[in-house]
């Protein structure tokens, strides 16, 4: 076996790749003690980035730089509801709004999210020289932890497990390709892939702002960069997040167990694999349902388009036409079924099998919803550094005479 180039979601894991007849996927938790050691002092910090990442590194939680965003602009907007000002808080919502469909990147739009960001800062400072009551600390400590949570239990809900998706070195035919940079959609659907600085810690607001051109890549399609280096989400049809890469050359992307498996076939069916009740729904490939700008699309989907009961092992022809295959589970011996196991785009003469793919056990090594505060991490790092400092002195024991 020979180990290849690959990376896994920006996680607690490390990824192994051995280029098998079948392909194998060793994952490991990988050990921060590195990143900790790199941390370095605030000395090197010169930008608000770099404060962010100092923090991020400083308190092990990757979900740092996000929280203390999401607390600042809460401050912020908190303090107008505390004080009743509500259509300066609607301003500058539909303001941040308006800049983030634009995007941020641009020198105007950039000077008009710091003035704004200025003007509200102004107003917070303008409501504690005035003196603030208990009241408003309440309640805008209560919009801050709201806030916080709200941002982190959507992220936690829409996320999918960092080994479910990896990035293998791309080995297609480049002839026809000059490109540094790029990523192939191996999977069995389209997924939309939004761009980021290598230096965002927030990652909120894409290069091109919130609807960008060319964002959604098709089936074994390919898509270049531009000639650098750049972070990338990437969501599936549902709005799901795959995971988060740092792109750095020419990658494929590729699911590690996918539930469906296509294979060419004269006469294609939908043969249900898995020893479970599934509920199938065969959607239009142009019809508005099966955009990935739609939110919750998998739930309506479901309730527009007409659903059929597949019990294991059984079939179902397909039609002769490019269409959306959706697979739901959960109550479906009523009208149920609208928890969606798989989505794939089918070509003409497209055949699927679904075996119901696999559930993630859980590490001990994973990490926590998290908090506030900042952990434990220095305990843990100094137990490490005493660990390999007792094994370094029992080899130099047994290699001395």
């Amino acid at each position: 076996m020979t180990s290849s180039t690959a990376s896994t979601s920006s996680s607690k894991y490390k990824l192994y790749w051995y280029d098998v007849s079948f392909g194998q996927y060793v994952f490991e938790a990988s050990d921060t003690s590195e990143a900790s050691e790199a941390s370095g002092g605030l000395a090197r910090v010169s930008s608000v980035q770099d404060l962010l990442e100092h923090l991020e590194l400083l308190s092990g939680d990757k979900e740092m730089p996000t929280k203390l965003t999401v607390g600042g602009l809460a401050l912020l907007g908190g303090n107008l509801i505390a004080q009743s000002q509500f259509k300066e808080l609607l301003l500058f919502v539909l303001l941040y709004l308006v800049l983030g469909v634009f995007g941020t990147a641009g020198s105007w739009t950039a000077s008009v999210a710091r003035s704004a960001t200025v003007a509200l800062v102004a107003y917070l400072v303008k409501a504690v020289y005035d003196g603030v009551s208990m009241e408003w600390a309440v309640t805008v400590s209560v919009v801050m932890f709201l806030a916080v949570m709200a941002v982190m239990l959507v992220r936690m809900a829409s996320r999918e497990d960092p080994r479910s998706y990896v990035l293998l070195e791309d080995e297609g035919d480049v002839a026809d390709i000059d490109a540094t940079f790029g990523l192939r959609n191996l999977c069995f659907m389209d997924v939309k892939v939004l761009c980021f600085d290598v230096d965002d810690r927030v990652q909120f607001i894409p290069l091109g702002g919130l609807l960008p051109k060319d964002a959604v890549l098709p089936r074994n399609a390919w898509k270049s960069f531009a000639e650098r280096e750049r972070l990338v989400k990437i969501f599936s049809p549902f709005e799901t997040e795959l995971g988060t890469w740092r792109l750095s050359g020419r990658f494929s992307l590729r699911a590690t167990a996918p539930p469906v498996h296509l294979s060419p076939h004269p006469r294609p069916v939908f043969k249900n694999c898995s020893e479970s009740l599934v509920m199938l729904c065969i959607c239009e490939r142009s019809h508005w349902t099966s955009s990935l700008w739609l939110p919750f699309s998998q739930f309506i989907a479901r309730v527009t388009w007409p659903g059929q009961k597949v019990a294991p092992n059984a079939e179902v022809p397909l039609p002769q036409r490019p269409c959306v295959v959706r697979v739901y589970t959960g109550l479906v011996f009523g009208w149920g079924g609208f928890f969606e196991k798989a989505c794939c785009m089918l070509e003409p003469g497209e055949q699927v099998e679904y075996d119901g793919g696999i559930t993630w056990s859980r590490p001990k090594t994973f990490g926590s919803f998290g908090s506030f505060g900042f952990s434990s991490s220095f305990k843990r790092e100094k137990r490490k550094k005493d660990e390999r400092n007792k094994l370094e002195e029992r080899r130099c024991q047994c290699v001395s005479p």
